[in-house]
């Protein structure tokens, strides 16, 4: 089935998922400079949890701007788009950190 064949039914996982990917991308600067604290003695479960903690309000305002918008987005999905655009932050951010990790290696 096309994307564009789909009913709107049927399209709200993949809307809800480039949704979320567009706002974690458009979080991340600001996130970011919310977690530079982070400790390298720290396990790999609690960066992500300090990442999702220091991620939270970020979220939440981008969320509800884009629920502002004619996106045809219902609020009963907030939730899901909340987890999607948390975890896609944490996987963008620790990706980011082993990159780096990785260049000073070098």
């Amino acid at each position: 089935m096309k994307r564009a064949d789909c009913g709107k039914t049927d399209c709200q996982p993949d809307r809800l998922t480039h949704l979320a990917e567009r706002i974690a991308e458009r979080s991340c600067p600001d996130v970011l400079r919310r977690v530079r604290g982070v400790q390298a003695n720290m396990s790999a479960a609690e960066i992500r949890g300090y990442i999702r903690a220091r991620a939270a309000s970020v979220v939440h305002r981008e969320i509800d701007r884009a629920l502002r918008t004619p996106s045809r987005i219902r609020l009963a999905d907030r939730n899901r788009l909340l987890n999607l655009v948390t975890e896609a932050i944490v996987v963008i951010l620790l990706a980011k950190a082993k990159d780096r990790r990785r260049h000073l290696a070098a």
